[in-house]
């Protein structure tokens, strides 16, 4: 039985690292706070992604919108498959994905959109599934306008 595969465990970092045992996520954000505006600015994207199974290709997409809901990122891993290094078939499999994002100009404050969604990929001609899709806001400010 396939089951529905699902987004988890939003966090934003400036850093992450495995120990060998554990995925270890350093310096969680919870805002992007600049001194100016526009700026740039590198940070991470991290979720899980549970429920899945090796008979499957998976596309997943990460898409960023500004206050003015304009999209300003995209990022697409498509055609990702679970468990690639064994020839074991995997019924139930969660594993944990960064996106780093490098260098990102952000031009206005207020409340930034990042949407993930977890889909299907088309080559899987008997699933043509979008599975989940989860959003948060990230606020993003700029300290030059405070007195």
């Amino acid at each position: 039985m396939i089951t529905k595969p699902s987004i988890n465990a939003i966090v934003l970092s400036m850093n992450t690292f495995d120990s060998g045992r554990d995925f270890i996520i350093t310096n969680p954000i919870s805002v992007i706070d600049l001194d100016i505006l526009p700026n740039n600015f590198s940070f991470k994207i991290n979720f899980s992604l549970t429920n899945l199974t090796s008979e499957l290709l998976y596309n997943v997409s990460v898409i960023m919108k500004d206050p003015k809901n304009v999209q300003v990122m995209t990022s697409h891993m498509d055609d990702m498959k679970i468990g690639a290094d064994t020839n074991e078939k995997l019924d139930v499999f969660a594993t944990m994905v960064t996106l780093d994002v490098n260098n990102h100009k952000f031009s206005i404050e207020g409340n930034y959109t990042i949407s993930i969604k977890i889909a299907s990929s088309p080559k899987d001609k008997d699933h043509n599934e979008e599975y989940d899709e989860i959003s948060i806001v990230v606020p993003v400010f700029d300290r030059s306008k405070r007195p």
